[in-house]
């Protein structure tokens, strides 16, 4: 799930004309310093939610996970 997460970010970057990682590209070209680091600590909170989520998931469904 991170590397996809990962993914989506650099791609919006790369070809894209919306998202977060097209938002902190666009501002940068513009030197808005508060734009970018807004930015990126909505990916990082966004990745720990997602974090968050599968293993809740994974406790919640995968009873055998982590058990050797």
């Amino acid at each position: 799930m991170g590397v996809s997460y990962t993914t989506l970010v650099a791609a919006e970057m790369v070809a894209a004309i919306s998202g977060i990682g097209w938002m902190v590209l666009d501002a940068s070209k513009f030197l808005r310093s508060d734009i970018i680091f807004a930015g990126i600590i909505l990916m990082g909170l966004i990745a720990i939610a997602i974090d968050s989520v599968i293993r809740w998931m994974e406790r919640r469904w995968v009873p055998w996970g982590g058990k050797e």
